[in-house]
């Protein structure tokens, strides 16, 4: 019994510096990542509406769209994913 609360509680550990780790790479790296693709949003459009006749985004469908890349940023989905793991091992 003792045994398995060990591995049990060491199981839970692994899962929570995981989840930590996912955290922390999401608060040094997706500002910048976001930031960068905000630019991208903003900038080609101006450059497209001239050659395409198709027209600048405006400011609400910029952020619509950055909605979108946080919603899948390489980041948040790393932490759903380790967070999810910790949820399994804590139920075990």
């Amino acid at each position: 019994m003792e045994e398995k609360l060990i591995k049990h509680f060491e199981a839970v550990k692994e899962a929570n510096q995981e989840l930590m780790a996912a955290l922390q790479r999401q608060i040094s790296g997706e500002p910048g990542h976001l930031e960068a693709l905000k630019l991208f949003e903003k900038n080609t459009d101006g450059e497209e509406e001239e050659s395409s006749g198709i027209p600048a985004k405006t400011d609400e469908e910029v952020e619509a769209t950055m909605q979108a890349h946080i919603a899948s940023s390489p980041f948040a989905v790393d932490v759903a994913s380790a967070h999810a793991k910790l949820l399994e091992v804590m139920g075990k």
